[in-house]
């Protein structure tokens, strides 16, 4: 009887790994055969599960924040491979209440980049999700020596409010590890740059955005895109994933050696899960909210569309799946958060209980045979 317990993080009250390891544990702990493995597609937690995966360490470096404040951002080192995840430096949490997507940059994660570069990295997988900057990725480039300037011939960092004010971009002394250094950006977001489906007016309103900032900031991105296709020739803006991390997907379009990969599909892919999954009789997987959308690009659907020949479970914090479960061959739905007690503050005890109580049932109800 051997039962994979594969999932995501829980926004805000679980990591992947503190969801796949308790879970796991519970189950041997009740005689069950389990085995954790902690997955992410690109968003909260990719850091940590992608290093671990990759068998590297965990660093931490001085970076500047979403508003151009001071912090320190983490990240992933295996070898010479590099794992960037941009919320470290640029998350939409860290700034609590001091959000202001005016003053937004991705500075930061351009610091990261070339930290990785600086210490020789022939490969970096870059993360975009979960950020609190809309900047077009402008401030990202920046930091990797793209210089912008006014229309005084003065260099500035660019923010969302400052957009408008490019005169120049001048890509000569960008940073020359990036010939040598192939970018995988991990990403489910598919949306354009601009206009009603774009970085501004889909992501913007969660990052501090309204009536009045965001017709200002998605003028100012696009000008900024006018400027950067004249300099290279190249227009990206309408491709997929150009509006993720509020532009980031853009601009490291114009970066060299870069592709970009579905986060889910790729971390399946370097987890080896297809080899978890010839071992397992039943597949447990989950995330916080468990709905229609967990089936777009999300790990916990890739996870239960590549074990349609298992039994699968869903444990989650809240369910809203409209769709018949039995659509998708999934053999249990389980909640920990709704109705209880400090279902965030207290995920770690509800997850538990519930896997006691799983583990009790799994023979009664003969989901394994």
């Amino acid at each position: 009887m051997n039962v994979l317990v594969a999932g995501d993080s829980f926004k805000g009250s679980l990591t992947s790994k503190e969801f796949t390891y308790i879970t796991a544990s519970v189950l041997q702990e009740n005689g069950i055969n389990a085995k954790a493995l902690p997955l992410s597609d690109g968003g909260e937690g990719a850091l940590e599960v992608l290093t671990d995966i990759l068998g590297g360490e965990i660093i931490e470096i001085p970076v500047l924040n979403g508003i151009l404040r001071e912090t320190s951002a983490k990240i992933g080192k295996s070898g010479n491979t590099y794992i960037i995840e941009s919320a470290q430096a640029v998350g939409l949490p860290e700034l609590g209440d001091n959000k202001d997507i005016l003053a937004s940059s991705s500075y930061g994660v351009g610091q990261m980049i070339s930290y990785a570069l600086d210490h020789l990295a022939n490969k970096i997988y870059l993360t975009i999700g979960g950020t609190s900057c809309n900047d077009g990725g402008a401030g990202m480039l920046c930091a990797l020596n793209v210089k912008f300037y006014n229309e005084n011939n003065n260099e500035f960092i660019p923010q969302a409010k400052n957009l408008s004010d490019t005169s120049k971009i001048d890509f000569s002394s960008i940073h020359s590890q990036l010939k040598n250094c192939e970018i995988i950006v991990l990403s489910d977001v598919t949306n354009p740059l601009l206009g009603k489906n774009g970085a501004t007016y889909v992501y913007g309103p969660q990052k501090g955005g309204d009536e009045i900032t965001i017709p200002v900031i998605e003028d100012n991105i696009k000008h900024f895109a006018n400027i950067i296709s004249n300099v290279t020739g190249q227009d990206h803006r309408n491709n997929l994933g150009a509006g993720a991390g509020g532009g980031i997907g853009f601009s490291a379009m114009y970066l060299n050696n870069v592709k970009f990969l579905n986060g889910a599909d790729e971390i399946l892919k370097l987890a080896d899960f297809d080899k978890y999954l010839e071992w397992a009789d039943l597949v447990i997987t989950g995330e916080g909210k468990f709905d229609n959308q967990s089936f777009m690009g999300k790990i916990c659907g890739r996870i239960i569309t590549a074990s349609k020949d298992k039994k699968v479970g869903i444990i989650c914090g809240i369910s809203s799946l409209t769709d018949d479960a039995s659509k998708y061959n999934l053999t249990f739905i389980n909640e920990i958060g709704r109705g209880k007690t400090d279902p965030i503050g207290q995920a770690k005890k509800h997850l538990t209980d519930e896997v006691q109580s799983l583990a009790k049932r799994i023979y009664e109800m003969r989901i394994i045979k």
